[in-house]
């Protein structure tokens, strides 16, 4: 039985995996609608905290008042203002500050909420990871320091996540920059469901698992995490091509973006068969499992991988709808999720029922 503290602490780090998911679907949506400029600068947008809702906020005209590092479009640049002031008639370079960081200098407001609306999950998600850190304190008296040390190394995680976030908007969306921060975003992810797991308590019977052959299972699973990362970074990959095509193509032509991808993508299709055969061969080898948490995570995987493959064949022959790139981007984070998941709980099955044989 846990205490009061441990059960708050455990609820606190569920919602804090929810958040995280949220982030990530969140920067799905950015990244499937091209808005990941539509805040050109960070940690504000334009220079407000609120951001713009018409351009003419962000347009020079006489008798406007700015106050110091609000941000202003003229001649296809971005100027800060250096200081609280009313504008006259004439454009005076000396009361602002040209932005320099990246040359993009762009408003469309719907680029910009979505942005935005992205970067307040990432503050959520903030506030998840330094309230998972405060209710971890109880596990350091139960002789759990690690359950703290953890919480405390993926709030400091977060930071770090923040900071990429900036340099990302600063090289304007460099690719790699963008794949690196999806990265971290996994490790914060998988980091989150280890300490959940480290602090919950379970308790199996052996008999639950009579004929389960755990060695199997176990590799089977952790080859299956294995190839969904690898299936991660080149869909990543893949991606990155996407983008060059489509810039070099100025984001027309759709229908022809996948056939220009060449090997990549194929290895990208042809590993999801592979997959899918892991998947099919866990659900076999669990198939007498009466462990309704176990049964559960295969269930929710083997759902997943099937909905990552139609979201796939999809994108390929669709000319890639925005939509179900966001869809195929956080279907693939759930498996990994699931798949994490089920591995920590594998490792505590076995070991609990080693003991008690």
């Amino acid at each position: 039985m846990q205490s009061k503290s441990e059960k708050k602490f455990l609820s606190v780090c569920f919602i804090t995996i929810v958040l995280t998911y949220l982030v990530i679907f969140a920067g799905g949506v950015v990244r499937s609608t091209g808005s990941g400029m539509g805040c050109p600068d960070w940690p504000k947008c334009f220079g407000h905290y609120i951001p713009p809702t018409t351009i003419d906020e962000l347009t020079f005209s006489e008798g406007k008042f700015f106050k110091k590092g609000y941000v202003v479009i003229w001649n296809e640049a971005l100027y800060k203002a250096k200081s609280d002031f009313t504008t006259g008639k004439e454009f005076i370079p000396s009361d602002w500050e040209k932005y320099t960081k990246h040359d993009y200098a762009k408003f469309n407001v719907y680029h910009t909420w979505t942005e935005y609306v992205n970067r307040l999950a990432g503050v959520l998600l903030g506030f998840g990871a330094i309230a998972t850190v405060i209710f971890s304190f109880s596990y350091i008296k139960l002789g759990k320091g690690n359950v703290f040390a953890l919480s405390l190394l993926n709030l400091f995680l977060i930071g770090f996540q923040g900071w990429m976030g900036a340099k990302v908007v600063e090289s304007n969306l460099k690719a790699y920059m963008v794949t690196i921060h999806m990265l971290i975003a996994l490790v914060i992810l998988a980091l989150f469901i280890y300490i959940y797991e480290l602090a919950k308590v379970r308790k199996f019977s052996s008999s639950e698992f009579e004929g389960v052959k755990f060695k199997q299972v176990k590799w089977t699973t952790s080859l299956l995490l294995i190839l969904t990362i690898v299936q991660i970074l080149i869909g990543t990959q893949v991606r990155e091509v996407i983008d060059e095509i489509a810039a070099v193509l100025n984001d027309n032509a759709r229908d022809q973006w996948v056939s220009r991808v060449g090997s990549l993508f194929f290895t990208h299709r042809e590993l999801a068969i592979g997959v899918a055969v892991l998947t099919a061969f866990l659900y076999y080898l669990l198939r007498k499992v009466s462990s309704t948490t176990l049964v559960k995570l295969v269930n929710y995987n083997t759902i997943l991988v099937g909905l990552q493959i139609v979201t796939g064949i999809v994108l390929a022959q669709l000319a890639l709808p925005p939509v179900f790139q966001t869809l195929h981007l956080v279907f693939g984070c759930l498996m990994f999720g699931v798949q994490v998941w089920a591995i920590l709980f594998l490792f505590r099955i076995k070991a609990t029922v080693t003991v008690a044989a």
